[in-house]
């Protein structure tokens, strides 16, 4: 007759001290598949690096522009609310203001 001891024993897990060759072919597969993946997740983080400095440089150039704009634009308004400025001051006056003379731009 068997014991409780014994019983105990044989289910308990247990661990044999030899590997196959399967499992080492199947581990080393693994272990291969794994440095191939994240190779090739290095590689894409290197195109996006690459890319969001490209779309950096292309955002500062154009903010540049934008802002160039903004300073141009201010500039004509400026002149505009002169020339209104002007006009209204020579109306108040009762004089007659300056006659608008349309510009002629090129044709493009």
């Amino acid at each position: 007759m068997r014991t409780q001891s014994e019983d105990k024993q044989e289910n308990r897990w247990t661990f044999r001290k030899d590997v196959s060759v399967g499992n080492m072919i199947s581990m080393a597969g693994l272990i291969i598949g794994l440095f191939a993946w994240g190779n090739a997740i290095e590689r894409r983080l290197v195109i996006l690096e690459e890319k969001m400095q490209v779309n950096y440089a292309v955002e500062e150039r154009q903010d540049a522009a934008v802002r160039e704009i903004k300073v141009e634009q201010t500039a004509r308004l400026d002149r505009i609310e002169d020339k209104l400025d002007a006009a209204l001051a020579a109306i108040r006056q009762g004089g007659t203001p300056v006659p608008y003379v349309p510009r002629i731009s090129p044709k493009k």
